[in-house]
């Protein structure tokens, strides 16, 4: 029987690239099938000799231009084109909506695998751990934004590598039965279980303490807050300009 696609992802583009346990990112395939030094190095090599065919005059200065070509193709490292992104977030706050849902998830669906992006959902709030060593975490829009940094957390543990769109999913919902009606529907059985049962146990609560430690040892006062290959980004301009001064390949 096939799924239909819940309101939501036809709203906002949305499309849950996490339906299947990873065996590779998608964004690494795209890297491997479509940049590879390789086809570089064949695309260049057809331009190169329709040049020498077209322009025969030119053929001694054209000679040298194409060997320099290749041989830097050859020997281009095509990892370092791959841009990290840091983003601290929270799950209700409106600006960090904004950012996930009309930048990062709009550039990452145009330009697959040139983010390496991590997101580090909590916010402003603390974790305490109680005298029975449990954690119990306080976020700045109250419980709830707790409940979402929570499956936010959970889905990047689950999905290391492919958990934008999850993220992007849950981000700015009004709830946790919202997010698992929204945005879980198009997963396995098996794999909506571990993630609810991730997000309302203690094991959600662990991974939001990590993010909490992470946010305020980096002095995140701002949320949300953006880096760029480790600079901070501070968003006065549109991120893929930012991300694209980095990379040749957008």
């Amino acid at each position: 029987m096939e799924h239909r696609k819940p309101e939501f992802w036809n709203k906002h583009g949305l499309g849950p690239d996490f339906r299947v346990e990873p065996e590779q990112d998608s964004g690494q395939k795209h890297l491997s099938s479509a940049l590879s030094p390789l086809t570089l190095f064949l695309k260049t090599a057809e331009i190169c000799q329709c040049q020498m065919a077209n322009f025969p005059l030119s053929r001694p200065f054209g000679l040298c231009l194409c060997s320099l070509l290749l041989f830097v193709c050859a020997f281009l490292p095509i990892s370092t084109q791959r841009v990290n992104v840091t983003l601290f977030t929270e799950s209700q706050c409106p600006f960090c909506t904004r950012l996930l849902r009309e930048q990062i998830w709009q550039f990452h669906s145009r330009f697959p695998g040139i983010m390496n992006l991590q997101v580090i959902p909590f916010g402003k709030g603390n974790c305490e751990f109680t005298r029975d060593r449990r954690i119990i975490c306080k976020c700045m829009h109250g419980p709830t934004e707790c409940d979402l940094n929570r499956l936010q957390n959970c889905a990047i543990s689950y999905f290391p590598r492919r958990h934008i769109g999850l993220v992007t999913c849950i981000q700015g919902l009004k709830n946790l039965d919202e997010a698992y009606r929204r945005c879980l529907s198009r997963l396995s059985p098996r794999t909506q279980f571990r993630l609810k049962q991730c997000a309302e146990t203690q094991t959600g609560e662990v991974l939001n303490y990590v993010s909490m430690l992470n946010t305020h040892r980096a002095g995140v006062r701002i949320w949300p807050t953006a880096y760029v290959n480790g600079h901070f980004f501070d968003r006065s301009y549109p991120m893929e300009t930012k991300i694209c001064e980095h990379t040749a390949w957008c």
